[in-house]
């Protein structure tokens, strides 16, 4: 999310990737682009994949975690009701 609201930059919810979502989403982009012949989309629908796999990816013990921050690891930020899901259940693992 791109946000120039300084006091959302630094909260969990503005922080947080949802690596599975992302892929998905990017499934559906490409195909769309395959669609209209936008190949050129499907290059960045695979640059997000490849990004999503590479941060939301548990190199210890395989699987790809349910949250992760923009940074890499675990969630970091302030937070309020909404962020205790993601606090709580970021290394849940989708396999």
């Amino acid at each position: 999310m791109n946000t120039e609201i300084e006091e959302l930059k630094n909260t969990l919810l503005h922080r947080h990737l949802n690596p599975g979502h992302a892929i998905e989403c990017m499934w559906f982009v490409m195909n769309t682009a395959n669609k209209i012949k936008d190949y050129h989309l499907i290059e960045k629908a695979v640059d997000t994949i490849l990004y999503s796999l590479e941060m939301g990816w548990d190199k210890r013990y395989q699987g790809l975690y349910r949250f992760v921050d923009f940074e890499g690891g675990k969630p970091k930020g302030n937070w309020g009701s909404f962020e205790n899901l993601i606090e709580e259940t970021w290394d849940t693992k989708l396999w």
